[in-house]
């Protein structure tokens, strides 16, 4: 994260990404939520939704993320990113589960905390014509499998961090993939376990990857016409 002991300034029209990421990240750096908002809501105005997502704050929260592994900012500061940064993506969130398209389930396995970029991907793929239901962090799967047997969503996405929060629910993910389409996602998702599963794995950031889901079904619904 940018450290800077002045207030930051709003990058002109039309700049390049990586002056909205120091901008925002010199606003997290002084606690400044309001200049935080500020900065998002001009940089949402004008690079669009899902560039600020994928060009902005996924590589910005990742940094942000790195730099407290690294002892460099404290937990108290990599929190107070993520709740502002949530809080306007929110915004962009509501009526999400609304429409008339697929369903996709948005979770994260138990003991997963961080579902941001989980939350980017559910924006980027409702905008896609998809309908979100969003359960979050810290999701039992076993809950999942139940809810699925009742009525099973077009798509189930699992995202963890770490290679663990996945496999210790390999049976579960196994079940729930016999139930409704699975993908897993984040950094502790790989080809090979998803193959294992019976899902699909989903690379890349979050709003490619929502494109690359949105694309695929289309490409798929116009094969079966």
């Amino acid at each position: 994260m940018p450290h800077a002991p002045h207030a930051p300034r709003t990058p002109e029209p039309g700049s390049d990404a990586a002056l909205w990421h120091t901008a925002l990240g010199q606003a997290f750096q002084a606690l400044d939520e309001e200049a935080a908002g500020q900065l998002l809501d001009c940089c949402l105005a004008d690079m669009g939704v899902e560039a600020t997502l994928r060009d902005v704050i996924t590589p910005l929260m990742r940094a942000i993320g790195q730099d407290w592994a690294d002892g460099i900012v404290s937990v108290a500061q990599e929190h107070f990113a993520t709740q502002a940064v949530r809080a306007r993506l929110t915004t962009l969130a509501r009526g999400w589960s609304a429409g008339e398209g697929p369903v996709a389930w948005l979770a994260c396995p138990p003991a997963e905390l961080h579902d941001l970029p989980l939350f980017s991907f559910g924006i980027a793929l409702h905008r896609g014509g998809w309908r979100v239901r969003f359960f979050g962090a810290h999701t039992p799967v076993h809950d999942l499998v139940a809810l699925a047997k009742v009525t099973p969503p077009d798509l189930v996405v699992l995202a963890s961090t770490t290679t663990r929060g996945l496999t210790s629910r390999r049976w579960e993910l196994t079940q729930l993939a016999r139930l409704a389409p699975v993908a897993v996602a984040g950094a502790g998702a790989s080809w090979a376990f998803a193959d294992a599963i019976g899902g699909q794995y989903l690379d890349g950031d979050p709003v490619s990857a929502a494109i690359d889901v949105v694309q695929r079904a289309r490409l798929a619904r116009s094969e079966a016409s």
